[in-house]
């Protein structure tokens, strides 16, 4: 019988920052799910850079913390399929009444669309709403 293999765990924005802003609680949730695989998505990196730019103009600083970060983590990118299960997501939760962040969804359907059922934040009540999504937070 094969071994099922670790679940690699998506890294919202907010751990993201937490982490280059070496906050001790979030550097021990990033070092245990790096154990069994990292990643983050192209959505995360655009809120990333978004944070690193003042009066319209970019920070060198945080660009270099940023760059730093996303060397060490698989960036997965938006492909038809995240864009159409985002639509169906939001679609979903409309229909429930629950409103969900657009980027918050798009996120989650990137993750799920490349096999990932868990993502690590410490904006949890936007993702607890996506069905087939473990939120983690810290």
């Amino acid at each position: 019988m094969e071994e099922e293999a670790p679940a690699v765990t998506c890294l919202d924005t907010s751990v993201l920052i937490d982490a280059m802003r070496d906050r001790p609680e979030a550097r021990r949730a990033v070092e245990a799910a790096s154990e069994s695989g990292i990643a983050t998505t192209e959505v995360n990196v655009y809120e990333l850079y978004v944070g690193a730019h003042r009066d319209g103009h970019l920070v060198q600083l945080e660009i270099q913390a940023i760059e730093r970060s996303l060397a060490e983590i698989e960036v997965l990118p938006l492909v038809r399929p995240a864009s159409v299960r985002a639509a169906a997501l939001t679609s979903n939760l409309r229909s429930r009444g629950q409103g969900v962040g657009t980027l918050d969804v798009f996120i989650a359907a990137i993750a799920l669309v490349h096999g990932i059922t868990r993502i690590l934040t410490r904006d949890v009540a936007d993702f607890r709403r996506i069905p087939g999504l473990r939120v983690d937070s810290y």
